[in-house]
């Protein structure tokens, strides 16, 4: 509406807010674009600075504990277990510090703002559905995040074990050809990479099984806020519908 009002030079103003002019109104909106890029773009560098700055201390952390383990932690373990084990660590730190910046605070933000608007401006029927729908979320969220959990944990096993037979099987190439063991040793690693493809198979359909249940919840929300807002209201209520939200 401020876009067709100011193009058309003839419109009348009685659509506009009143007491601001056209013009200060779309140098608002400008403003506000212009605000929402800078926030993004701020958010990003917070985002990289943190990650690399954690990232440092976690592999000196763990380097600094490898070094006082006993030698026969060392030993014991297969081949190439601890750096895979440190990488596996430093994936699942940049994605929890991602899913915080960019998912968690904000989701937060919008959730308390969305609650403060509907209990100052609509009824109340309309700020305890929300409330039942966020609920209903969480609890969704929380039993999925646990399932997603030990799917990881799954996903991580599989993985160091794969990555201990390939850095085997490239140590020892030369035992290998004189043995003309290759095939052997392809099989074998072939066999870990397919555990590790069932692993990420049962974490992604763990995954889409919960956003499938977070879906159902937003709907059952919207669908209950329909129902509710066909009745007529009486006189003396607000007169606010689930169109208004």
């Amino acid at each position: 509406a401020l876009i067709d009002h100011l193009s058309d030079t003839s419109a009348p103003e009685s659509g506009m807010a009143p007491g601001f002019s056209p013009g200060f109104l779309a140098a608002l909106y400008a403003g506000s674009l212009l605000l929402t890029r800078v926030a993004g773009e701020v958010r990003s560098w917070l985002y990289g600075m943190a990650e690399q700055s954690m990232l440092r201390w976690v592999s000196r952390t763990y380097l600094d504990h490898m070094m006082r383990v006993p030698l026969a932690s060392h030993t014991d373990q297969p081949t190439g277990v601890t750096v895979q084990i440190l990488e596996n660590g430093r994936q699942g730190l940049r994605l929890l510090l991602q899913h915080v910046l960019f998912t968690l605070i904000p989701g937060l933000i919008e959730l308390a703002l969305m609650m403060i608007v509907i209990a100052t401006l609509f009824d109340p029927e309309f700020l305890l559905i929300f409330c039942a729908s966020v609920t209903a979320y969480l609890a969704v969220f929380g039993d999925g995040a646990r399932k997603i959990l030990a799917a990881s944990r799954d996903v991580s096993v599989h993985q160091v074990c794969a990555n201990s037979e390939l850095t085997d099987a490239l140590l020892n190439v030369e035992t290998v050809k004189c043995t003309s063991g290759e095939r052997a040793i392809t099989e074998r690693y072939d066999d870990a990479l397919a555990q590790v493809e069932r692993g990420w198979a049962k974490f992604y359909s763990t995954r889409c099984i919960n956003g499938v249940l977070a879906a159902l919840v937003f709907v059952s929300g919207l669908a209950v806020t329909l129902w509710i807002s066909r009745a007529p209201y009486p006189k003396s209520s607000t007169g606010r519908t689930a169109c208004n939200i």
